[in-house]
């Protein structure tokens, strides 16, 4: 059983550092942004969307536990005039994936987003991330768009 806990405002730093390296890591590898400043590019995007750490408006960062032991983060926007919620991040610690934690942190989302009135969840994944992208198709998400690069 998954559990979302919302996540303290003293592990914001170490959880921003890990999510703006894996994004800029993503960023790099699809092909979006060139190595150089890429890390200072994701902490400036990541900066701007919480601008106030874990206590911006909309935004729920959460630890998720299996038990006592930590096995992953969900970051989520909430609109609540247009009832829709977006996850921003999902990480299952690595030890940890293809045991089922992410459609578990997912269901646990969506629960909570539902809890809200949400009536539409979105998500960016990249097209790269095939695992992800069968876990969203099996949790019932629909490819919205598609940007296609050639090189």
């Amino acid at each position: 059983m998954i559990e979302l806990k919302p996540m303290a405002a003293a592990d914001f730093t170490a959880w921003c550092a890990r999510s703006a390296a894996a994004y800029a890591e993503n960023k790099v590898r699809a092909g979006n942004w060139v190595p150089e400043g890429a890390a200072e590019r994701a902490e400036k995007e990541l900066a701007a969307l919480l601008p106030l750490g874990v206590d911006t408006p909309g935004h729920a960062i959460f630890v998720a536990r299996d038990r006592a032991a930590v096995c992953g983060h969900l970051w989520m926007l909430y609109d609540e005039q247009r009832r829709y919620a977006y996850v921003y991040d999902l990480f299952v610690d690595a030890s940890l994936r293809g045991k089922g934690y992410g459609d578990a942190i997912l269901t646990a989302g969506e629960a909570w987003a539902a809890g809200r009135g949400a009536t539409n969840i979105g998500l960016h994944v990249f097209g790269f991330n095939t695992v992800a992208q069968g876990l969203y198709r099996k949790r019932g998400y629909e490819v919205t768009n598609i940007n296609m690069a050639k090189k």
